[in-house]
């Protein structure tokens, strides 16, 4: 039964944002990607398919105006992270080069507790340049996160990076 609520609990804290694999080769990275656009704010809003690290994992989301296509569209990273043990409170992010990001904590759920020992989930943002993104289509990203109670790292693929940007600023869905 506490598998079960674990596993129920760990599926509800991010909802539909993900799906059940991780894309692999470049095809599967570009129909990973998604599009839904909502009538009423006039943004359509892109994502990309899971890159996991164990039982995390992260992904690429933009928000494009359909009225505003002269404006670069927001792009961010969503990171979700579990863990056992005290929370970790994720406050930043820093890629291999040294570069410090805007990170923004989303979401904190206690997933489920026993015996002294709870499992957590945090998801976190942390927000790019669409330039950067570019800069980076040839060798990709290594991302590390990090909080107060610990630290993961991730490693966000060259044709990934190159698909989702394809799909954000080449696809007539992302500008209808």
């Amino acid at each position: 039964m506490k598998i079960l609520f674990t596993v129920l609990a760990v599926a509800g804290l991010l909802g539909c944002a993900m799906p059940p694999q991780s894309a692999s080769s470049p095809q599967d990275h570009a129909a990973a990607v998604t599009y839904k656009t909502d009538q009423y704010t006039k943004i359509t809003t892109i994502s990309g398919g899971d890159i996991r690290n164990g039982s995390n994992s992260i992904r690429l989301r933009a928000a494009r105006s359909i009225a505003r296509t002269d404006v670069e569209p927001a792009i961010g990273v969503y990171a979700t992270m579990f863990y056992s043990g005290d929370w970790r409170f994720y406050d930043s992010a820093y890629t291999i080069d040294g570069r410090s990001w805007e990170t923004q904590s989303l979401k904190r759920d206690v997933l489920g507790c026993s015996r002294n020992r709870c499992q957590h989930g945090e998801l976190v943002l942390i927000n790019f340049p669409a330039d950067y993104l570019r800069e980076k289509m040839g060798q990709g990203i290594d991302l590390k996160i990090r909080g107060v109670g610990g630290e993961e790292t991730f490693f966000i693929p060259p044709e990934y990076i190159s698909a989702f940007l394809a799909g954000v600023f080449n696809d007539p869905r992302a500008i209808r």
